[in-house]
């Protein structure tokens, strides 16, 4: 929920319990670069500018951002969807509720909670495409491996054949970019994920 300012953004504090740390309160603020670029951006600690701190995102939007999370706050980079963060809606478990959702108070997903709105579809579409992508960047790195192997006498036949596989790849490429852009818009439609 919404506690207050810091650094001209509202900060928030997790409303939900953690079960077996109930006397851990979790925040989620902003913090400007005073204390240089390393320190600027979204973080989640135990309190508003505290040494006990989990996560960051160099993120400088207005509102935390939903993904672009480091775990640990100096992780070399944002590993994807290790935390999405989300609006807090209560009584989101019940579907007969018609509370909104509290606004700037934050939960983190969990799998059964996922299941429970119906997101068993949109991890089948992630599973589906994470292969997909997975698929060919194998082929993409083969192809570009055989390109980068040509040299001055590399014949024009087997050039040719390089082209055509880096070309067959390009286009590949374009279609898994399409298909996971229609992905994401049923998705976004449909209120999942």
């Amino acid at each position: 929920a919404v506690k207050g300012k810091n650094h001209e953004r509202n900060y928030y504090q997790k409303v939900q319990k953690i079960t077996g740390h109930e006397d851990i309160k979790v925040f989620l603020y902003y913090w400007d670069s005073r204390d240089g670029p390393d320190f600027t951006g979204w973080w989640f600690g135990d309190e508003i500018g505290g040494s006990q701190v989990w996560a960051r995102s160099n993120s400088h939007g207005t509102m935390p951002p939903r993904i672009g999370w480091r775990i640990p706050w100096d992780a070399p980079k944002a590993e994807p969807g290790i935390l999405l963060i989300d609006p807090y809606r209560a009584g989101a478990g019940n579907a007969a509720s018609s509370t909104p959702a509290a606004p700037g108070a934050i939960s983190k997903p969990t799998a059964s909670g996922a299941a429970n709105q119906g997101n068993a579809a949109t991890a089948a579409r992630v599973k589906k495409a994470t292969e997909q992508v997975e698929s060919i960047e194998k082929e993409v790195g083969e192809a570009v491996s055989t390109s980068k192997s040509a040299n001055a006498e590399t014949d024009e036949d087997e050039l040719k054949e390089t082209q055509e596989a880096l070309q067959k790849q390009q286009t590949a490429l374009l279609e898994i970019q399409k298909t996971l852009t229609m992905d994401i818009n049923e998705v976004r439609k449909t209120g999942g994920g």
